[in-house]
């Protein structure tokens, strides 16, 4: 069955794998698509992909973690890979134009990483335009797969800029929280995960309070199933701590951004960040290991801080948070006019430029 679809005057077919509805990246980018008369249709499931595909259609594959979810043995994932490679072939043979965006080398905490390595060497063999959200994409994923530099285009990620609610101070925001406004506070907004280093930041915020003795750690975001008490178990035992282990809902979620003099995410393996876009648009500079390719990203931007990974000593995030707090003020307007420059609305029109040259190629 067919998850979602936009209506309005159809020039164009868009369909959407896998469309989740909730999620901010895909709202944005589909507004200028939708003004423009394309039909987008958004599927949920490989079976309804190979479904809802006619000739001429733009099929949009972004997130390939539902390919093998339910995959509970390698012979499962293997049939799962082989199914999804068929499937883009049927769609090629029908005439459909094939379009993929590398948000994740491969899918995070995915039990099948050999497997994914063959859906993404896949997509780049069939796919008729790639979309990275970065130049540095392609060095990123060089170990896992390659993709062609002739199918390769740039589509930043924007802020979120008129997407959730407006912008309050940080007092305001920390009234909510049952927050004293004077304390210095670390933040970290999103899902919890464990790649995402969150007992890495736990311990080094566990240090910085030996110099930062009103220091307070803000964790927000759903955790999975059964990380309970891991969860408990990494959080800091000297800072004082405010935690939300469920989705942010989108009304709050400025709230928790806005309560924090700075974002830390010290995230071991990451390709893209959203939560750092985030940051940015409610003026809150962020701290990202230097290991990185979101640090090469952002190579020269004040609001951005790195700190050395290549250790288990949590010293040098410590020492990051420090600093950061003490530049905090400052960097906020650098980190709210990156924001500015660069809209979820300009990422909507350029993503429609792509969608054009796609069809039409």
């Amino acid at each position: 069955m067919l998850s979602f679809v936009y209506t309005g005057a159809v020039s164009s077919r868009l369909i959407v794998y896998p469309m989740y509805v909730s999620n901010p990246y895909l709202t944005m980018a589909h507004v200028a698509p939708v003004a423009a008369g394309w039909s987008i249709i958004g599927v949920r499931s490989v079976a309804d992909l190979d479904d809802a595909v006619d000739a001429g259609d733009v099929v949009h594959i972004h997130w390939t973690a539902p390919v093998l979810q339910a995959a509970a043995d390698r012979d499962v994932a293997s049939a799962k890979v082989d199914e999804f490679v068929s499937i883009l072939d049927r769609l090629k043979s029908r005439g459909a134009k094939l379009l993929w965006t590398v948000h994740n080398e491969i899918a995070h905490d995915t039990p099948w990483p050999e497997f994914e390595v063959r859906i993404a060497e896949a997509l780049a063999d069939r796919s008729d335009a790639i979309i990275q959200l970065h130049d540095h994409t392609a060095d990123a994923v060089s170990a896992s797969y390659t993709l062609p530099a002739a199918k390769l285009v740039t589509l930043r990620h924007s802020s979120y800029l008129g997407i959730y609610g407006h912008e309050q101070t940080a007092p305001e925001a920390r009234k909510e929280l049952g927050i004293e406004a004077g304390h210095h506070v670390v933040g970290f907004v999103g899902q919890l995960r464990r790649y995402k280093g969150i007992g890495t930041l736990c311990a080094a915020v566990d240090v910085a309070v030996d110099k930062v003795s009103d220091l307070t750690l803000l964790v927000a975001g759903a955790a999975r199933h059964g990380d309970s008490a891991w969860l408990k178990e990494v959080m800091p035992k000297r800072a004082r701590t405010v935690r939300w282990n469920r989705r942010v809902p989108d009304r709050t979620l400025a709230n928790w951004v806005c309560a924090a003099d700075i974002i830390a995410l010290p995230y071991q393996r990451v390709l893209n960040s959203g939560s750092l876009l985030l940051a940015a648009t409610y003026g809150r500079p962020v701290i990202i290991p230097s290991n990185t390719a979101l640090a090469s990203v952002y190579s020269g931007e004040s609001w951005v801080h790195t700190y050395d990974a290549d250790t288990d000593d949590v010293s040098p995030l410590a020492e990051s948070i420090i600093s950061a707090l003490g530049t905090a003020r400052s960097d906020s307007d650098a980190a709210r006019q990156y924001a500015r420059d660069w809209t979820p609305y300009d990422m909507s029109r350029a993503y429609l430029r792509i969608l054009e040259r796609v069809a039409n190629a």
